[in-house]
């Protein structure tokens, strides 16, 4: 194959993609893809790589090439293009600058992106954050991209500044001791270790919080916890605690929360400690349009329709994917089909989510869920918001609800992403409207958990 051998800066080129798309994909290269990059080193045409290979010239130029150049321009890109024409050129420069972070081991699995719409901005501010603090706190409504933010973060250059990335999924809200045991399995699980069984026999010393610090005291960390959700106050604190003993007992560690709630606490952290929280919102108009093409929809230019249906469902990337899917399969991609008997879908995602929240007894109280039937019977006749005294005069004067005990609720089913608040100024009266996936869940009720009798 191009007699690799014998080149050993192609060698060592190779070994350093090879090892590098380990550390931060999870795989090696396969021998297609080797193919590819040792014809684009000596600058040869597809015909030539097919020649010298085992592969056919149109599987490796349209089936492996495309992707690979992807993959490069991820890996190797730092924002740049990588292609068959300036491959050499990256490959020899970055070999140059040495291998000193080569490699980083990337423990856990994020999700596989394989499409990123817009964000450049929400990147640009989480790197930023990741460099100048400590504990980054990442928060937004179901669907709405948060982890994949964070995982696309890994794909970039600043993955390079740490020796270790770990990430670990939170979102059946395990216990700190059982978090603590749940990174030491995984910090002494190295991939493709032949003595992996051996993680079993850690004991309860090995796995305790202590022991986990010392473990990464002197090692560079990104330490990502993705979807904590619906945890009590009590649970909150654990984890706050948690999260900031190791970023002052830490001097290497930098940490990733990831959450659909708003957590006030981590809010209030901000003032005195090395802390900064993101509040993921909805794409623009040109990315959702972006989504709706790459589904298939027969989208010629932007229209009203378009930039209604987009706003409806407020940018949310998997609700918009979720209807583009049902426009497709229901209307064959025609949007002015669809806009004759518009309706408003829920994905799938997004319902399990409602289910788990009203399905559990004492997470939303009976007043919640009074608020979220009244603010979306009143959204359904064509109303976009709820004006705070309108939601007073019908609570307190009609139903003699405590204003304090309305104030609280709003604000924990705002915490909750459940209910959204609207202020154009610190001087306006603030509105409340819902996700149109909430409304109509709320309005349709599906296992009856939004209306049924109370307990007490």
């Amino acid at each position: 194959m191009n007699n690799m051998q014998e080149d050993p800066e192609l060698m060592k080129a190779i070994k350093f993609v090879d090892e590098l798309t380990l550390s931060l994909k999870g795989r090696h290269l396969s021998e297609p893809e080797i193919a590819v990059i040792c014809g684009g080193w000596y600058g040869q045409s597809y015909g030539e790589m097919a020649r010298r290979s085992t592969y056919a010239e149109k599987y490796l130029q349209h089936t492996v090439a495309p992707d690979l150049w992807e993959l490069l321009s991820e890996v190797l890109g730092n924002g740049g293009r990588v292609w068959k024409k300036n491959l050499r050129e990256f490959l020899e420069k970055l070999v140059q600058q040495g291998t000193r972070k080569i490699l980083v081991r990337l423990l856990g699995e994020p999700p596989v992106v394989s499409c990123f719409y817009g964000r450049e901005a929400e990147l640009a501010l989480l790197k930023a954050a990741i460099i100048q603090k400590r504990l980054v706190y990442v928060f937004g409504e179901p669907g709405i991209g948060k982890s994949a933010l964070v995982a696309k973060l890994l794909t970039t250059e600043i993955s390079q500044e740490f020796d270790l990335l770990i990430w670990k999924s939170v979102a059946h809200s395990p216990s700190i001791e059982e978090l603590a045991a749940s990174l030491h399995k995984m910090l002494n699980s190295p991939r493709q270790s032949q003595h992996a069984s051996q993680d079993n026999r850690l004991s309860p010393e090995q796995t305790s919080v202590s022991s986990l610090k010392a473990q990464l005291r002197e090692r560079s960390c990104l330490l990502i916890l993705d979807g904590l959700v619906e945890a009590n106050y009590k649970q909150r604190i654990e984890y706050i605690r948690f999260l900031v003993s190791l970023i002052e007992e830490l001097d290497e560690i930098r940490l990733i929360l990831t959450s659909r709630e708003s957590l006030t606490e981590i809010n209030a952290l901000s003032n005195s400690r090395p802390v900064s929280s993101i509040q993921i919102e909805g794409l623009d108009v040109r990315a959702g349009i972006q989504i709706f093409r790459d589904k298939g929809l027969k989208i010629e230019q932007e229209s009203a329709q378009i930039v209604e249906l987009i706003r409806h469902y407020r940018g949310n990337p998997l609700e918009l994917e979720s209807v583009a899917n049902r426009i497709n399969y229901l209307f064959g991609g025609d949007l002015n089909k669809f806009w004759e008997y518009k309706t408003t879908f829920i994905s799938e995602y997004l319902q399990n989510v409602l289910h788990e929240i009203f399905a559990q007894p004492d997470l939303l109280s009976s007043l919640q869920k009074e608020i979220l039937i009244y603010v979306a019977e009143k959204l359904s006749k064509k109303t976009e918001s709820i004006k705070f005294s309108d939601l007073l005069d019908f609570f307190v004067k009609n139903l003699g609800a405590s204003a304090s005990k309305l104030i609280t609720a709003l604000e924990d089913l705002e915490r909750r992403q459940l209910i959204k608040v609207i202020k154009d100024s610190l001087k306006s009266e603030a509105y409340y409207t819902l996700a149109p996936g909430v409304k109509k869940y709320v309005l349709s009720d599906p296992l009856r958990l939004v209306h049924q009798e109370p307990n007490t």
